[in-house]
């Protein structure tokens, strides 16, 4: 399965609101692959979820990955971040900063421990997502240096073929990497909850995210 699958459809249920109690304080892919279990249990053929795409519609919103379903969690010390992630649930609403901050983080740990020795599936993956991830990958480290508006970047970095963005791709080799490997993992939660009894159905972006306009200029 690739991320370019899914489904635009009259949904009503975001995803960001369905927590349950091991949430990370936004609802997760566990948390999808639990509600359709529910959702075949009483009889349900579709199950429709609200937007879990990130900055670009064709890739996903690592926030609604579980950190402790990652490949490599188990060997990750992620304790005290899940004690203050899921302190988070407490809240009315989601805190979307605090959530990047504290997931981010797990993933970071995880990647520290695995970025050695990468799985096969994830390198198979990888290359079958083509150029377009690398490239989403590497507007993801820009943006974690130079803010989310690339209009608002220096020059070099503003067309996503030029020679400074490609340099910039080699020099942060392992960050760009990172980021895809984060890819990966919410494919790989988002197609378990997917083989969990029902037919979901999840929302594409109404616009054009940031890296979108920096992709496809």
């Amino acid at each position: 399965m690739t991320a370019a699958t899914h489904t635009r459809t009259g949904s009503d249920t975001p995803l960001a609101a369905a927590r349950s109690r091991d949430s990370w304080g936004i609802g997760d892919f566990r948390d999808l692959a639990r509600l359709a279990r529910s959702a075949a249990a009483g009889g349900a053929g579709t199950l429709p979820a609200g937007p879990v795409h990130g900055p670009a519609a064709r890739w996903l919103d690592v926030l609604h990955i579980a950190p402790g379903e990652a490949p490599g969690a188990d060997r990750a010390d992620l304790s005290a971040l899940a004690a203050e992630a899921r302190a988070l649930n407490d809240a009315g609403e989601v805190d979307r900063d605090a959530v990047a901050r504290l997931k981010i983080e797990a993933l970071e740990r995880i990647w520290a421990v695995v970025r050695h020795e990468q799985p096969a599936e994830f390198r198979q993956w990888a290359d079958e997502q083509g150029d377009e991830l690398t490239l989403f990958a590497t507007w993801s480290v820009l943006a974690g240096i130079h803010g989310g508006d690339w209009r608002r970047w220096a020059q070099r970095y503003t067309h996503p073929r030029s020679s400074a963005v490609a340099t910039f791709t080699r020099e942060h080799a392992d960050r760009v990497r990172f980021h895809m490997w984060c890819q990966w993992v919410a494919d790989r939660q988002l197609a378990a909850a997917r083989h969990d009894g029902v037919t979901i159905h999840l929302d594409l972006p109404a616009d054009s995210g940031p890296a979108d306009t920096w992709l496809h200029q």
